[in-house]
């Protein structure tokens, strides 16, 4: 119990990735006042826990009305967590220029909770894992994984503009393919296990 634990919370911060969302933070909130940051940081954190948790609460209604089988799923959501951690792995932060170009005021839920945070990765790992066994169990690791991630969040978002300057831009790119590693490798043991399960 305690290893799918470690699995889940590990492999969510890690495609969750607050880190990567750090530079966009302090770009769109550079100017604003100490109390708007921290209040954008919650907002953006309280939408991501919201999403992360209808995407795992409505899982198994989803595949039912989809006709979809846990396997199938497990398979297409590690090829999505993959992609999501070579992006990263290789990232040179065109989305988030993108991103920081937009200029918007509000950052909360657009672009900070979506799609920074709670990106296709992360929905697919929820849906991914709403389906495992030992389902109450699940469920808790579910619930503390996703508010410790959101908690963990909040902090480094709001403490980004030291961690920025601590770490550097090489520092930055480190964690990013640290970062990316560990989520690709998320990914290819839910592909495996999506594999085992259909072919036993």
């Amino acid at each position: 119990m305690a290893t799918q634990l470690m699995t889940i919370l590990f492999g969510l911060f890690a495609i969750v990735n607050p880190f990567g969302a750090m530079p966009v933070f302090v770009s769109l909130t550079h100017e604003d006042p100490a109390n708007w940051k921290k209040a954008q940081a919650l907002r953006g954190c309280i939408v991501m826990v919201v999403i992360l948790m209808v995407f795992y609460l409505a899982g198994v209604y989803i595949l039912d009305f989809f006709g979809l089988s846990i396997d199938g799923i497990r398979v297409v959501g590690g090829i999505i967590v993959m992609k999501a951690g070579y992006e990263l792995f290789h990232s040179k932060n065109e989305r988030q220029a993108d991103v920081m170009a937009s200029g918007k005021r509000d950052i909360s839920f657009s672009p900070l909770a979506m799609p920074l945070l709670s990106g296709p990765g992360a929905m697919a790992f929820m849906l991914s894992i709403s389906a495992e066994p030992n389902g109450n169990w699940t469920f808790i690791w579910a619930i503390i994984s996703v508010l410790f991630v959101a908690v963990a969040t909040y902090f480094i978002l709001i403490l980004s503009p030291k961690l920025l300057r601590y770490l550097g831009k090489d520092g930055m790119e480190k964690i990013a393919k640290m970062a990316g590693f560990i989520t690709m490798a998320v990914g290819t043991q839910m592909i495996l296990a999506g594999l085992k399960a259909h072919f036993q």
